[in-house]
């Protein structure tokens, strides 16, 4: 089982250095309820980052800040940190609050921030006095999945962890068959002004900095693609 250590422990371990850690691993939750985390090596942890928060990039979370309010800060709650079990490498796992700098307060788009916002509601209008939150265990494993399209004659597919998992024969058959694996080499020129419009934006949707059009892009043509090595 992982340690739970208490706040005192936790203080001392980090703020005096009586540490058994190697990282910290920074983690926190999206809107969907999807963990992000950022690793930290120990000796990049100190008082200061503590207590003030460690900034990171919003942006590339699904649903949250915009490129051009991506900055935001994460405010470890030390009192939540607990050994990872199953690192090789000891490992702290502590949960955060996400900060929105732009408005000095807790994102209101952080579960925390919705939770904490609700349990001050509960003791401001008298009608309770706990409440927990928790994710529901609601998932499905497969070992492999058929796959009919409406569109296509249809498909199946398997999945694989790594090349491990296969035997011989299907490793060559995906992987190391000379005939039937295609290799595409592509260029992208410096001369822009040779390029058409046209090109130009194609390569603005694959290589922007808007992750949005890039989405689209793959999901409106995703029953074109043929030959694709999974």
């Amino acid at each position: 089982m992982s340690a739970i250590f208490s706040t005192t422990q936790i203080v001392s371990y980090f703020l005096l250095e009586q540490t058994q850690f190697e990282f910290v691993d920074l983690r926190f939750t999206d809107i969907k309820g999807a963990w992000h985390h950022l690793t930290y090596r120990y000796s990049a942890v100190n008082r200061e980052n503590l207590e003030n928060g460690f900034p990171f990039d919003g942006s590339s979370i699904d649903a949250w800040q915009p490129i051009n309010k991506s900055d935001m800060i994460l405010k470890p709650s030390v009192e939540t940190a607990f050994l990872d079990p199953f690192t090789a490498d000891s490992t702290a796992i502590v949960i955060c609050n996400v900060y929105d700098i732009y408005k000095n307060e807790m994102y209101a788009k952080c579960p925390r921030s919705i939770a904490a916002k609700s349990l001050e509601y509960l003791t401001q209008a008298n009608v309770g006095d706990v409440a927990y939150f928790g994710p529901e265990n609601e998932f499905f494993i497969f070992e492999d999945v058929k796959v009919k399209d409406s569109a296509k004659k249809g498909s199946y597919i398997q999945r694989y962890k790594g090349l491990g998992e296969m035997n011989p024969e299907e490793l060559w058959q995906t992987t190391l068959n000379p005939e039937k694996r295609t290799l595409l080499q592509v260029k992208y020129s410096n001369n822009t002004k040779a390029k058409s419009k046209k090109d130009q934006d194609l390569i603005q949707i694959l290589m922007g900095d808007d992750v949005a059009p890039r989405k689209n892009f793959i999901i409106s043509r995703a029953l074109e693609v043929s030959n694709l090595d999974i």
